[in-house]
């Protein structure tokens, strides 16, 4: 069984490869704006832990 809790700091790391991991996958399948992904990686990475 899966569990789904906020997210730490300490996770900041694994939520950037998780998205660069999709626009890989993305890219592989043929399916178009996965360089967005890649481009907002780190972006969205940011975004762990921010109370917001």
């Amino acid at each position: 069984m899966y569990v789904i809790r906020p997210a730490e700091a300490a996770d900041r790391d694994g939520v950037a490869d998780l998205v660069h991991t999709r626009a890989e996958w993305m890219r592989d399948q043929g399916i178009g704006r996965w360089r967005g992904w890649v481009k907002s990686a780190e972006h969205l990475a940011d975004q762990v832990a921010e109370p917001d």
